[in-house]
């Protein structure tokens, strides 16, 4: 059934909003419109998702990918990407003096 499908897509995060919607709007799933809805907040409340949609908002997210490859390459030794994060940060501090709106901080 379609409440089913959507217990499984609460354990599985990789699951696309298309099919939550879907499901929420199933007239044959009466409480599915919920189950979609603590999927969404459990989702916004996931930090690695925070990370990625901060990474995201800050036009860094090419750094941040170098960085990432760089740390998984290196078996998450920092001192191999040290020139990788001192980019990535300088990136992030020049977001955050500007802010995201564009307007000096």
């Amino acid at each position: 059934s379609r409440c089913s499908q959507l217990s499984f897509a609460v354990a599985s995060p990789g699951i696309s909003s298309d099919r939550l919607a879907m499901a929420s709007t199933n007239s044959d799933c009466p409480g599915c419109g919920e189950a979609a809805r603590r999927v969404a907040a459990a989702r916004a409340a996931d930090p690695a998702s925070l990370q990625a949609r901060l990474v995201a908002e800050s036009g860094c997210e090419s750094l941040f990918t170098a960085v990432d490859s760089c740390m998984k390459e290196h078996g998450g030794q920092v001192r191999e990407c040290t020139k990788q994060w001192e980019d990535f940060r300088r990136c992030i501090d020049a977001t955050k003096s500007i802010g995201l709106d564009g307007q000096r901080a």
